[in-house]
């Protein structure tokens, strides 16, 4: 019903990358995403260590106004927090996509 009437659901898909390097923390599925002044806007699905980035990337369900990439959230986890942005899907881009056009990498 939701879809019908507002044209879209409440949140989607997207991707983080938590800004500490090297092996960076864990992140268990369902850690809460929330703004920098602590409210809550999306949760994590899955998340691992990516070696090609050198750090922790993670999947999760956001509210449509926090997919801009670049914006920049927390990720908590019990009683810790870690900073994070969204990034553009997919996270590394393969030979078998072209690369963005001048207008896209300014945008």
């Amino acid at each position: 019903a939701r879809i019908h009437w507002r044209g879209h659901v409440a949140k989607r898909l997207a991707g983080l990358s938590l800004d500490e390097g090297d092996a960076g923390p864990l992140i268990p599925p369902e850690a809460k995403v929330k703004t920098e002044d602590g409210r809550e806007i999306g949760r994590i699905t899955s998340a691992t260590y990516s070696p090609r980035l050198h750090r922790t990337i993670a999947l999760g369900y956001l509210k449509y106004d926090y997919l801009k990439p670049g914006t920049p959230v927390r990720v908590s986890c019990g009683d810790e927090e870690h900073a994070a942005h969204v990034v553009e899907l997919p996270f590394v881009r393969g030979s078998w996509e072209p690369a963005p056009s001048a207008t896209e990498a300014k945008e």
